[in-house]
């Protein structure tokens, strides 16, 4: 959804059946107030509309560690970066609460076997590394150890990285009656 003018996700500035298509890319798995983002998304998309949500489920990340009781305590407190870090397990029920019907979903996984700086887990890790410290889970020295144990990962050919996003197609719900 990005940026909106004068609006956000859960008071979109548009009138009711004005788009046919609403998308939103790794945005609604942030939205405190889901329920009426997506009630939002039904009163603004047209009889027929679609929307595409884009969300990770963040329970799905693999991240070989050498050391995985540090790993998991970096896991553990960056779940709390969402309110809903496993959106995709939960959308289908959210979606029919609002008269949205899922029509496809696609898994959408990402792979990375080699770290290095055109990867999602390179980028990922960076982003990671100073909330966990903010939420004080790690100390600095522990959160700069667990991002240069990567390059040594690599360097033993060794480096692995897997999440799972999922891409859900929708539809308005056909109403009966």
């Amino acid at each position: 959804m990005g940026e909106l003018p004068g609006g956000d996700a859960v008071t979109l500035p548009y009138e009711g059946g004005e788009f046919d298509v609403v998308y939103g890319v790794q945005v609604f798995e942030y939205v405190a107030q889901l329920d009426t983002a997506l009630r939002e998304v039904q009163r603004v998309l047209r009889p027929g509309g679609r929307c595409l949500i884009l969300a990770t489920n963040w329970s799905s990340l693999v991240w070989h560690s050498a050391q995985p009781d540090r790993m998991q305590r970096v896991l553990t407190a960056f779940m709390a970066h969402a309110p809903y870090p496993d959106l995709p397990a939960s959308l289908g029920v959210r979606l029919r609460q609002v008269s949205l019907e899922p029509l496809h979903q696609t898994p959408v996984p990402i792979l990375n076997r080699s770290y290095h700086v055109n990867s999602v887990s390179y980028w990922a890790a960076r982003l990671m590394r100073p909330f966990v410290v903010g939420r004080q889970a790690v100390s600095v020295e522990e959160a700069e150890a667990w991002l240069q144990e990567f390059d040594a990962l690599e360097q033993q050919g060794a480096y692995f990285f897997s999440i799972l996003s999922i891409l859900s197609i929708l539809t308005e719900a056909v109403k009966v009656a």
